[in-house]
């Protein structure tokens, strides 16, 4: 089992108007309900906020995230 933790980064190719590649981090989440937040990197949409990961999500461990709960 791959665990991710903060600071951990990925690429994701994905289809837009085009195919198209950006990369993320796993970056820490100062809300109470979430337990990270992810950030682009790269590209025209660097330091944009993708989304959140709530606390409940993580069934393992408080500070890692799975692949499965990530997708």
């Amino acid at each position: 089992m791959d665990l991710f933790y903060v600071g951990t980064i990925f690429t994701i190719s994905f289809l837009w108007d085009r195919q198209e590649r950006d990369t993320f981090i796993l970056a820490e989440s100062y809300d109470n309900e979430y337990a990270f937040k992810i950030v682009c990197i790269s590209g025209y949409s660097a330091g944009t906020i993708l989304g959140y990961v709530k606390k409940v999500i993580l069934t393992k461990m408080p500070y890692a995230i799975t692949r499965d709960e990530l997708i």
